[in-house]
């Protein structure tokens, strides 16, 4: 009880909570300063666009927030995740409503590049198969185009955002939102199903559907974005 009772005063002056005294000599103090210093050197290398978006005084400023909010994640490369969280929950940047769209942008070819992937083949594309998205693909609809460093064009952004087994890079790619409506619906239904009712929805021709999505699904599933159900 009485060890417990030390370490959470420790974590306390450690997080902010409680004050060190005489700072300038008290070792707790240097060590304060190494964990922010710590968690600052991990935001910017994982965050480096969101980094050069604001000033060194509030980002040493919203990680001292954060700090003092108890993260619970034991792994560094974890952190900047929780990281975003805080910042979009307690909304603290309303000066930068793109916010939640570029740490999600930023965080998500980490997310990709961490996930542990099994060995698996291309498929082949075929409107009678039945398909899923594979785990090692994302689909995100942005508030704001900041995948081409542009901040201010409110509106509706596509993107699929896929680990590549070739080359082993994350790629970012615009859909239409057809594509990504389309590309959804895949966790229910079959590419049949799916995309009648997406060009039901869109009032276009199936037919004329199929022929203008053949190439970039057939390219979807040579590159793993797809792949068989069962």
């Amino acid at each position: 009880m009485f060890e417990n009772k030390i370490q959470r005063y420790f974590l306390e002056q450690i997080n902010g909570q409680k004050e060190i005294t005489a700072p300038s000599k008290n070792p707790i103090q240097i060590y304060k300063d190494m964990v922010h210093y710590r968690f600052i050197e991990v935001i910017k290398s994982a965050l480096p666009i969101f980094s050069e978006e604001i000033s060194s005084k509030r980002l040493n400023r919203l990680v001292f927030q954060f700090i003092q909010s108890n993260p619970r994640t034991p792994y560094i490369w974890q952190m900047p995740f929780e990281f975003r969280e805080f910042i979009v929950s307690n909304n603290l940047l309303e000066n930068m409503p793109y916010v939640s769209d570029l740490l999600t942008y930023e965080l998500i070819e980490i997310e990709l590049f961490m996930s542990d992937y099994k060995k698996q083949k291309p498929c082949k594309f075929s409107w009678k198969k039945e398909l899923v998205l594979n785990e090692s693909a994302r689909l995100f609809k942005f508030d704001y185009p900041v995948y081409r460093e542009k901040y201010k064009n409110l509106g509706e952004y596509y993107l699929i955002v896929y680990y590549d087994f070739d080359d082993h890079e994350v790629h970012f790619q615009e859909i239409t939102e057809f594509m990504y409506l389309f590309l959804k619906k895949f966790k229910n239904e079959s590419p049949r199903i799916a995309i009648e009712k997406v060009s039901k929805k869109f009032d276009v021709p199936l037919k004329d559907v199929k022929e203008l999505l053949n190439e970039s699904l057939e390219f979807f599933c040579s590159k793993k974005i797809l792949k068989d159900a069962s």
